[in-house]
């Protein structure tokens, strides 16, 4: 295969989306979100464990997607993407909870020697 041939020339439908949502197109927009929000919230949700904080993570994540969507290069489906986003968003999540815990345990550690 020549060097640069992409793989993948089945075209991607929500790569055209992705472009007009770029240009300020809010009904591509909703309709990417559409496409994908399902998919990107289980995600969430089996890497976290909680409906409840999946639900934060994708809220937080679709609201990122405003500015993030301009930086969509093409070098993948739009749904790998946006699937990566989620993941990332989600593995952030989890190491805040993880820090704000040691921090709190190391208060009470603190609080605990001066009775």
């Amino acid at each position: 295969m020549p060097a640069g041939k992409r793989l993948n020339t089945i075209p991607d439908p929500d790569a055209e989306l992705v472009f007009k949502a770029a240009a300020g197109d809010r009904r591509a927009f909703a309709l990417l979100l559409h496409r994908n929000y399902d998919r990107m919230f289980r995600v969430i949700w089996r890497i976290v464990g909680s409906k409840t904080d999946a639900d934060d993570i994708i809220q937080d994540v679709c609201l990122a997607l405003v500015t993030k969507i301009g930086t969509f290069r093409g070098e993948s489906k739009v749904s790998t993407w946006l699937t990566t986003i989620a993941v990332n968003a989600a593995r952030d999540y989890l190491r805040r909870r993880k820090s704000r815990a040691r921090t709190v345990d190391g208060y009470a550690t603190v609080v605990s020697l001066f009775p």
